[in-house]
């Protein structure tokens, strides 16, 4: 199973700028603490598994997205661009920091999946990256 504890505990000790991260439920929780929320928020996106590889027992390779949002807010920045630009930055060290890294010893390294503007909401844009891994689901017989 994926934990995100581990993914925390590496964006703290690798970010020097993200003073507090937290998980959030879904986007749109993240999108509602633009005012008073986190600097980054770890979300778990979502499993996609694959077939039991076994007869009488169960083994089954599981597919791992999360994505790490965060806001970017520039003050009298009405369209944005001044806060994509910020974003730069940043989005090279959250890179550096999680990519090809294993959040656990029987985890698949983090892969790069993907990065898109979730809103705009002037003066900041809330961006996410998506990473993927995946893990072995091991459950023996009883």
């Amino acid at each position: 199973m994926m934990r995100l504890e581990p993914i925390i505990a590496r964006l703290q000790s690798k970010l020097d700028w993200a003073r507090r991260i937290e998980t959030a439920a879904d986007l749109s929780r993240a999108s509602e603490r633009q005012q008073f929320g986190a600097d980054l928020y770890v979300i778990h996106m979502g499993d996609r598994p694959g077939p039991n590889q076994r007869i009488n027992s169960h083994r089954q390779k599981v597919g791992v997205t999360i994505a790490v949002v965060q806001w970017s807010v520039n003050a009298g920045d009405a369209t944005g661009g001044k806060a994509i630009l910020q974003l730069e930055a940043r989005r090279a060290q959250l890179l550096a920091a999680l990519c090809n890294w294993q959040p656990n010893p029987v985890d698949d390294p983090l892969d790069f999946a993907g990065g898109e503007i979730v809103t705009f909401a002037p003066p900041g844009v809330l961006w996410s990256d998506r990473f993927s891994t995946s893990y072995q689901l091991v459950i023996p017989n009883e």
